[in-house]
Formats: C-alpha cells, structure tokens, sequence
C-alpha cells in the first residue's frame, strides 16, 4: 500500500494531463504490475476523488471516476483493469 499511498503527486499529474484518462489508466496498470491489489486500487482512487471533489473544480472528477469504473468492473470485460 505504501507504493500506492505515496503517489499522489503521480495522481494530480495524470489528472492535469491531456488524457487524464489513459493517464490514469497507465498509472493504475503501474500498481498493479508492482503488486497492489484492486481493493487497494480501489481505496486510494476512491481517497483521491474525495480529495479532487473537495477543490471545487468542475468536471475534474469525471476522469477519476471513470478509471474506477475500470477497477470494479462497471465497464465491458474487456475493459477491465482487474479480473
């Protein structure tokens, strides 16, 4: 967890980038190669989309949240990040 815990820096980056999404993605498929699990995918994008909703900024979560969809499986199956 702590791999996960201290990216949050990493978080706000794909956020702001182009692409939050594929960013996201790409870091969330990092996580994973290193060993974390989806629960605790799950529980830190969850954390992160509290912290994006507390600034205020409008439409800033729709990315974080879609990249969850990805994670517990709200998706098509093949778009699953986690089986």
């Amino acid at each position: 967890m702590a791999h996960i815990a201290a990216s949050n820096d990493a978080l706000w980056s794909a956020l702001g980038s182009p692409e939050p999404v594929a960013a996201l993605i790409e870091l969330v498929k990092e996580w994973k190669v290193a060993g974390a699990a989806k629960a605790e995918v799950e529980h830190r994008l969850t954390e992160f989309l509290h912290e994006v909703m507390a600034t205020g900024a409008p439409d800033q979560d729709d990315p974080v949240r879609d990249v969850l969809d990805y994670v517990v499986g709200y998706c098509s199956p093949d778009a699953r990040l986690f089986p």
